[in-house]
């Protein structure tokens, strides 16, 4: 891929795991706070007149697997609409999979898709009930939401970053990827960032404590996620963090290379999340408990699917990408790697209480909400009820 082609390939990946950069120029149009860019659903889902056309959802249904043929058509709507937010990127997989394989309709709920420009951009949609579930990057923006009497909740895991991921990472330059091998070697050094009040700034935090540098040893340079890699390639930047596909076109282009992964940092870092308005955690109980049985199904299904294919994305999990993401490229998306899933849904709470920490420390965070009412573990235990712990097919 060439480094122009960027922007229009990856309109909505610029805040997968950072909840506050902007992205390049998208190929749909933006979402305000107060009326998000709605990208349409499987064409069999029926249009909700508000985001919830229904206050009650039918109890869920059998979660058995074989209830719904793996690349089946999108079963059709069952149960109330539900506004559902993501970002278009590999990240959402797990609900582009529930979707098209009928796993929500089968629970009871019938999700109406809405593409946001960033993660950021869904948080006011969230504590208005005009959006009742979204997905985004763990940042400052939502704890400060918290802390200022927005009960927005974390209810679920969508992707961490293992010791083992390489695709969401540091990434130095390729001449200088030599001369860089421990965290004492990046005094002097400048530094991109493309957002600042996410987890790269606990990531970077970590990395200079290492070496008891503090930022005033490195230069640091504000650059979007998408002029990083034309940066990296005339030499005005050292290193970044950097992501999918980010990632993949710096060290396709030997533009860098990995020095450290995210979860060589911090251990299993949570990187995105599931997220829930009060609008349906208050309200529509059934309807948020029911949604979580849908969705960890489609986990589970990615999870297996992957793992069976040595750890490629199968044609099957492409097709449903390229009809439902931002990616439309199925070559690039059997290049890409896929995130840290938890298949029984829960959140690392120990990592969340990390980035917490750190964003107080910094005054990201001016009040820490209590993390035990940020995340709410009990539409996972619900899910779990149902359709048991997981067990590797």
């Amino acid at each position: 891929m060439k480094l122009h082609q960027l922007a229009a390939v990856v309109p909505a990946f610029i805040l997968l795991g950072c909840g506050q950069a902007q992205a390049p120029v998208p190929s749909a149009p933006a979402a305000s706070s107060a009326s998000p860019a709605v990208k349409p659903a499987a064409s069999s889902a029926a249009a909700a007149s508000s985001p919830l056309a229904s206050a009650s959802a039918k109890p869920a249904a059998s979660a058995a697997p074989s209830a719904v043929a793996s690349g089946s058509a999108a079963a059709k709507p069952a149960g109330p609409a539900i506004s559902t937010g993501h970002l278009g990127s590999i990240a959402d997989i797990a609900t582009f999979v529930a979707l098209e394989r009928g796993y929500f309709s089968q629970a009871g709920v019938n999700p109406q898709l809405e593409l946001f420009k960033t993660a950021a951009d869904e948080i006011p949609a969230l504590a208005s009930g005009q959006l009742l579930i979204g997905a985004g990057g763990v940042n400052a923006g939502l704890f400060n939401a918290v802390a200022q009497g927005i009960p927005v909740s974390i209810a679920a895991d969508q992707n961490f970053a293992p010791a083992s991921f390489t695709g969401t990472g540091w990434f130095v330059r390729e001449d200088l990827a030599d001369s860089v091998k421990d965290s004492k070697d990046l005094k002097g050094k400048t530094i991109a960032l493309g957002s600042t009040g996410s987890v790269i700034d606990t990531e970077l935090d970590l990395l200079l404590r290492q070496a008891g540098l503090t930022v005033n040893d490195v230069n640091m340079k504000s650059i979007p996620y998408g002029d990083q890699p034309a940066a990296m390639s005339n030499k005005s930047i050292d290193i970044t963090y950097a992501f999918q596909p980010f990632s993949t076109v710096v060290v396709n282009q030997k533009l860098a290379r990995l020095w450290k992964s995210s979860g060589q940092i911090i251990p299993n870092h949570q990187t995105t999340v599931i997220l829930y308005s009060p609008a349906v955690v208050e309200k529509n109980g059934d309807v948020a408990r029911n949604w979580m049985v849908g969705y960890l199904r489609g986990v589970r299904d990615v999870v297996n699917g992957y793992g069976k294919n040595n750890n490629v994305l199968p044609d099957d999990l492409i097709a449903i990408m390229v009809k439902y993401s931002a990616i439309k490229d199925a070559n690039q998306l059997k290049s890409q790697k896929l995130p840290g899933m938890n298949p029984d849904g829960y959140a690392n709470k120990d990592s969340l209480k990390t980035d917490l920490d750190y964003f107080v420390k910094a005054g990201f965070v001016k009040k820490a909400p209590e993390l035990d009412k940020v995340v709410d573990p009990t539409f996972v235990d619900y899910a779990i009820s149902k359709i048991g712990k997981y067990q590797p097919a």
